[in-house]
Formats: C-alpha cells, sequence, structure tokens
C-alpha cells in the first residue's frame, strides 16, 4: 500500500492517492475493531479472579495470593468463591455457567467440590481450599486461553508461509507490468504504447488488489472465534491445529471408569428373602458397613440414606451402633447391630456362614453376575435376609453422546483396563463399535499409534471384546482375524492418570476437566470443563463448521481477487475500484470469519 501511494504521487493521481490514503485506513480500522470485539468476547471468558478471601475462622478479609491450601474460607450469597475447594459447612445454589458452560445452578453441600470463579447465588459456604491462586481453576481457565490464542492452525502457517514469497512476487510483477510494455511501446513492438501514467496506473491496480490482507486473515479470525466459542460452551482447545483436528476426527477412543460411567458403585438391584422388610435389613446393612472403607460399603449407605457422596457426609446421619466388628479378608464383614448379628459378603461369603440360596435367587445370581454387576450378601441372625446388586453406571447423557457421534460418521471404541467381561457388558449396553479390555497404560498408547499408522494387530486376542457374531469394522479389530491398513485421525478421551500416554499420542486428546486428574489435563489437546460427554460431538461440529468458514474465506479471498487482476491487466479496473474490492474481500473474510461466535449445534 505505502509503494501505491508513493505511485500515485509520481504519476500525479492525487485523488486516487487520496481513495487509497482513505479507504485503506478505513480496511485497517475496520479489521482492528473487529480483533477487538473477538479479544473482548474472549476477556468477558477470562474469568473475573477476586482479589480478595474471607477467612471463616476469624472472618479477616485477606489477598487471594496469601491463602494457602487447607484453609477454610466464607463465601457469602452473591460472592465469586475465589479458589478451588470442599465444602465443610453450609448448603447453597452455585452458578458454574462460567467454568462448566451450564446454566443450571448446581447443589452444594458438605463434601462438595467447588471452583473458583463461579457463584455462590444464594446459602453460605464455608470451603476449605484445596488451591492457592495460581493452580485454581480461574488461573488455569486463563493460561489455556491464552495458550489457545498464540496457537496457529495449520492451514494459517500454511498461507503466512506463502504470503512471505507472494508479497515479494507481486511487487516484481507490478514492476514488470510497469516497465515491460513501456519499453515495447518506446521500441514501437506491436500496439503497445509507452504512456509512462497508463501503464503506472494498471500496475498500481495490481499492486492493491494484490494485497494479501484478505486471504491472511482469512484462517486466523475464524479460528479464534471458533476457540472462543468452544470456550463459551465449558471446553478449552489449546491451539487452532486442535481445532482443525477435531474436523478431520475419524475414530474416538474412551476410557471406561470416570470417562463412559460415572466411577462409583450404586446398588442398582435389591432382592430380599420371602418376609423379609427391605428398608429395615437396609438400615442394618448401612450401619455394618458405615464401618467399612471398602467402595461397595459407601455404595450401600448411600442406598439407606438417598444421597450419593462422600462417606465424610454421613456424619450426621443417624445408624444404630455396631459392636463386634470383624472383617473377613477376601470375603465379608460381621457385627453386632441392634442386638442381631448381620453378615455381609461375597459368594464365598455364604459357605462361611452355612448358607445356601433358593432357585430364584440363585438364577438372579447369575443373571446379574453375567450382566456384570457386584452381588453382595445381607444374613441377619445367621438367615440371609437380602442380596444387593452394584455397579459402575453408565453416564446419564453417554447414549445420547454416541448416537451423535456416529450421526456424524465418527467411529467410537472403548480401551479399558478392566476385564473383558465387564467391558464386553459396558459394550452391549452402549453399541460401541469396538471394545479392547485389560489394557495398561502402554497398552492404549499402542493401540492409539497402531490406530493411526493403520496397523491391525495385537499380542492377545483375549482382550477384544467382540461378541463372537460380530462382523469386522474397516480398519479395526476383528474377531474374524481382518487385517486393514486403514490410517486414521484418532481422539482419546480420558480423565486418569493411566490415560495420560494415550491422551498425548492420540491425534487428538480430550480430558474430562472438573473431575479428571492434572496429568490427564496437562496431557490433552482438549479440557472439557465438565463431565458432559455431549459436548464431545458439539465441538467436532464446531471444528467442521470454521473449516467450512475458512475454506469460504480462501475460496472468495482468491477468486475475487483473480478477477480484479485480470480486470487491471486488460486496463478495465481503476485505482479506486482495486482499493475497494481490497477493502470489501476484506470485509467479507472479517465479518464471515466472525461467524462461530454464534454458531449452535443443530
Amino acid at each position: 500500500m505505502l509503494i501505491a501511494i508513493a505511485g500515485t504521487l509520481a504519476i500525479q493521481s492525487w485523488l486516487e492517492g487520496a481513495a487509497v490514503v482513505y479507504v485503506y485506513a478505513v480496511a485497517d480500522a475496520l479489521q482492528e475493531f473487529c480483533m477487538y470485539k473477538v479479544q473482548q468476547t474472549i476477556s468477558g471468558l477470562m474469568l473475573k479472579a477476586p482479589q480478595v478471601a474471607i477467612i471463616a475462622n476469624t472472618g479477616e478479609c485477606v489477598p487471594v495470593e496469601s491463602v494457602t491450601i487447607g484453609t477454610a474460607i466464607a463465601i457469602r450469597p452473591g460472592e465469586l468463591i475465589p479458589l478451588d475447594g470442599e465444602v465443610v459447612k453450609g448448603r447453597a445454589a452455585v452458578d458454574e455457567s462460567s467454568v462448566s458452560g451450564e446454566s443450571v445452578p448446581v447443589e452444594k453441600t458438605e463434601g462438595s467440590k467447588v471452583f473458583s470463579g463461579t457463584v455462590n447465588q444464594n446459602g453460605y459456604l464455608e470451603v476449605e481450599t484445596t488451591s492457592d491462586s495460581t493452580s485454581s481453576t480461574v488461573s488455569k481457565v486463563a493460561q489455556l486461553v491464552q495458550e489457545a490464542q498464540t496457537g496457529s492452525a495449520k492451514s494459517e502457517i500454511v498461507i503466512n508461509m506463502f504470503s512471505m514469497y507472494y508479497t515479494p512476487a507481486v511487487v516484481v510483477a507490478a514492476l514488470l507490468m510497469f516497465i515491460i510494455p513501456v519499453i515495447l511501446g518506446a521500441a514501437g513492438v506491436g500496439t503497445y504504447s509507452h504512456d509512462l501514467r497508463e501503464w503506472g496506473r494498471r500496475a498500481l491496480v495490481l499492486l492493491v488488489i494484490a494485497c494479501p490482507c484478505a486471504l491472511v486473515m482469512s484462517t486466523p479470525i475464524a479460528v479464534v472465534c471458533g476457540i472462543t466459542s468452544a470456550a463459551r460452551k465449558g471446553a478449552l482447545i489449546k491451539g487452532g491445529v486442535h481445532l482443525e483436528t477435531l474436523a478431520q476426527l475419524q475414530v474416538l477412543a474412551f476410557d471406561k471408569t470416570g470417562t463412559l460411567t460415572e466411577g462409583k458403585f450404586q446398588v442398582v438391584d435389591i432382592e430380599c428373602s420371602l418376609g423379609v422388610d427391605e428398608r429395615a435389613t437396609l438400615r442394618l446393612a448401612a450401619a455394618l458397613e458405615s464401618k467399612s472403607s471398602h467402595p461397595l460399603a459407601a455404595a450401600i449407605v448411600n442406598e439407606f440414606i438417598g444421597c450419593v457422596g462422600e462417606m465424610a457426609t454421613y456424619q450426621n446421619i443417624t445408624l444404630p451402633e455396631v459392636s463386634s466388628f470383624e472383617l473377613h479378608e477376601g470375603q465379608g464383614i460381621s457385627g453386632v447391630v441392634d442386638g442381631s448379628l448381620v453378615e455381609i459378603g461375597n459368594y464365598e461369603f455364604l459357605d462361611r456362614v452355612s448358607q445356601t440360596l433358593s432357585k430364584y435367587m440363585e438364577n438372579q445370581y447369575f443373571k446379574w453376575s453375567n450382566e456384570s454387576k457386584t452381588v453382595v450378601f445381607v444374613c441377619v441372625d445367621g438367615k440371609l435376609a437380602m442380596m444387593v446388586a452394584l455397579a459402575d453406571t453408565i453416564r446419564p447423557n453417554t447414549h445420547a453422546t454416541l448416537d451423535w457421534l456416529r450421526r456424524i460418521h465418527v467411529q467410537t471404541a472403548m480401551i479399558t483396563g478392566d476385564n473383558s467381561r465387564t467391558a464386553l457388558a459396558v459394550k452391549s449396553q452402549l453399541g460401541l463399535d469396538e471394545c479392547i479390555s485389560e489394557m495398561k497404560p502402554q497398552d492404549k498408547l499402542s493401540w492409539i499409534t497402531e490406530r493411526q499408522d493403520g496397523e491391525d494387530d495385537i499380542e492377545d486376542d483375549k482382550k477384544h471384546c467382540w461378541p463372537s457374531c460380530c462382523r469386522a469394522l474397516p480398519g479395526g479389530y476383528s474377531p474374524l482375524g481382518s487385517r486393514g491398513k486403514i490410517k486414521s485421525i484418532v481422539g482419546m478421551v480420558g480423565d486418569g492418570v493411566n490415560d495420560g500416554p494415550a491422551l498425548a499420542a492420540a491425534n487428538i486428546g480430550i480430558a474430562m476437566g472438573a473431575g479428571g486428574t492434572a496429568l490427564a489435563v496437562e496431557a490433552a489437546d482438549v479440557a472439557l470443563m465438565s463431565n458432559n460427554l455431549a459436548k464431545i460431538p458439539e465441538l467436532v461440529e464446531l471444528g467442521r463448521f470454521c473449516r467450512r468458514v475458512v475454506a469460504q474465506n480462501i475460496f472468495f479471498a482468491v477468486i475475487f481477487k483473480l478477477g480484479i487482476v485480470v480486470a487491471a491487466v486488460l486496463g478495465k479496473a481503476t485505482l479506486w475500484m482495486a482499493v475497494l474490492a481490497d477493502v470489501l474481500g476484506l470485509l467479507f473474510v472479517l465479518v464471515n470469519g466472525l461467524r462461530p461466535l454464534w454458531w449452535q449445534s443443530g
């Protein structure tokens, strides 16, 4: 543009020179305004961390930087929660939309986790901090969004490299367009004119219209808006390259425990012997299990008190006293509750207490076992009173998420460390395309790399959870021994430490940010701020939408400029028309690139 302005002065086209300056200034201001709006939107997502916290014991107001982990702080109604922590006292509804993207307030009671940057809508809470000001959710969100802004998409990198050579080439082409016809005209060759002014004007038109502003802006504006839109929805994408990878996703692997499932045992079935009062027996069992630290014990106590949480939340629940408590290693527990001998254990424990199952109870036991449920038996005063089935339940939105992924043509797989029977039960419930069980962290890593490379072979076919009637999947593992060599763009979803290597190796790693480990979130390319799996197909569709926007921008920028270039060469375009065309091209790219900010899944 500077060369074009200097050229207008040289050929004394004062009006066109002024038009170049004016319209370019307008275009530059428009670009700055659009980027300002994007930055303003991102700034709105950078949660406003409180500067102070109130110490619960003293009521003292102190800078949030001085609060250490393990400090009890007070949060009053309407206040922002300054640090991550666990509720030790009180009850309140907390607005977590700024972190998770979910608009419905979440009820918080003793034992519940809270996150910095969320709002206590009502009630009083005392929270024991589990982070300081540098490791809180609000600081992590700020850091991740900043990283996402600085990361470049592959197409952006390619265009920037292209521009490095394109701009000098255009300058040379404009010089040649001016010099060659003038020389030929002066030599009397053909019909060329040696009018310096005319060929200078044409060269300047070419120089202006070939300005790569629209092309250079075609990708970053759409990518930044896409990342911003994802952050609004409670998902942090750590760079434009990962947004592009989401759009290309072909295979998505899930961990089971804590990802597809809740990660907590819950009572799913109860069967009582004839004449036994279920509630009374469950009360005795809950009292005895409250003395045990086994995960199954918490589930039985939860069932009785009607809530799901940590054992610490039961301190205010009245349960009968237990005496003569005894642990029978590997089999069960026993004790005296309300004057009755209560014994709880597994199938082998029945032999110890000399109990047998009725035909009906035995059929139920084998049915539950085949469904991969854990079964415990409750005996009262030497008689079998109740049989309880427990299982790690599927997350409520898992079925809908997997159906959505299938509709957008993404294959689904489960790679888990659980035994094959449990994994097969989950696979049959969810209709997964693939299922591989008994996998260690290095096995998950190998599976990811094999699918990326198109490999289709593993050492132990027993790890496959395929039903015998299942057909082979293209490029996937099959009980029929097919050996496809189809390379795939592979994603991994996980939340645990053992998922870290697979998350890092996958083309796109997605961590369950709310309940996931720090290692999983660090290794992943995308962090979900809630445990809502439906965010994943939504992100895939967002990535594909952004890819279409980028393609539209590039296509329009190239075709539109080529048309004006041809007109310039033929002498049909004036300098002001070239400037206007450049501005219109930039305007289209900017406005179209802002569309992801308002995108909603169909």
